[in-house]
């Protein structure tokens, strides 16, 4: 059954749709709260669930302070990897119908970047996925 969305503004359109940069942007605050961000009624349990689609609820879990573990200012205590999986699992949280991730994955190793693509393939059904990844691999002849 296809769905059709209407929106009547840009507001609306932009509800509709979770976009992921390749460099994206945390807040001096929380990893629950960067994760939460934009939800009305986030709480530690729905940023663990983002975390785990996007690979990083391990990593988070190691931190002294879990989930309440400040990123400092644009995520500086976090390797460039943790910082796409936050805002991969912020991304996945607001349950867009359309999601972008434009070379979002960058920075994660290719376990990693397999997981996440099999947790869109099979959390996503029936919403809109664009992902946009560039992998340069060597060859050796």
């Amino acid at each position: 059954m296809n769905q059709v969305l209407y929106l009547s503004n840009i507001d609306s359109l932009r509800d509709h749709i979770a976009y992921v940069p390749q460099d994206n942007f945390l807040f001096s605050d929380s990893i629950e709260h960067n994760i939460n961000f934009g939800l009305e009624s986030g709480t530690e349990e729905t940023a663990r669930m983002g975390a785990i689609f996007a690979g990083v609820d391990d990593d988070v879990r190691g931190f002294n302070k879990g989930y309440q573990t400040v990123s400092g200012e644009r995520g500086v205590t976090l390797s460039g990897g943790q910082k796409q999986r936050i805002s991969i699992a912020r991304a996945y949280v607001k349950n867009a119908p359309i999601l972008i991730l434009d070379d979002s994955v960058s920075a994660v190793d290719t376990k990693t970047e397999e997981t996440i693509l099999h947790n869109i393939t099979n959390e996503r059904k029936g919403k809109t996925t664009l992902v946009v990844a560039s992998r340069i691999q060597q060859f050796h002849s």
